[in-house]
């Protein structure tokens, strides 16, 4: 899309209508605007995670049906919502267990990889840090 208004649609050469491009894509395919992408979860011990993951990108389950099957999420998110089990392993041996929401799944009909989508939104947030940090600095400056 061309987002930087010169009338050409250049994803090569346009980082405003790449980055917009991508953006209308997530919204085209359900992104919801505020809402989370994955929230850290912890497994009880016996879940069967093999079978929890093992359709790792559609969301099959609500976090309800999850918890019901040994996985508890470590931040609010309600029962009603649709989830999906997603291992991570972080370092060789060691595996984090995150619910992957809604918008987890829309980055994933983008790439699909959780790997990829985990990193999009470590990215999204970091960057959303410093605009913010960048923004509330002359306010505090101007005091």
């Amino acid at each position: 899309m061309d987002f930087d208004g010169d009338g050409q649609r250049d994803i090569w050469n346009s980082p405003v209508d790449a980055i917009g491009s991508i953006a209308n894509y997530f919204r085209q395919h359900g992104w919801v605007h505020g809402d989370d992408v994955v929230v850290p979860a912890t497994l009880a011990p016996g879940a069967d995670v093999a079978a929890l993951v093992a359709d790792k990108f559609n969301l099959h389950y609500t976090v309800a049906d999850l918890k019901a099957r040994g996985v508890m999420p470590l931040g609010p998110v309600a029962d009603n919502v649709p989830a999906v089990l997603v291992p991570l392993e972080t370092s060789p041996g060691v595996t984090e267990y995150w619910l992957g929401l809604n918008n987890f799944y829309v980055i994933t009909r983008y790439n699909k990889s959780t790997l990829y989508a985990k990193v999009a939104q470590e990215i999204a947030l970091e960057m959303k840090a410093r605009y913010l940090a960048e923004t509330a600095a002359p306010q505090a400056e101007s005091r």
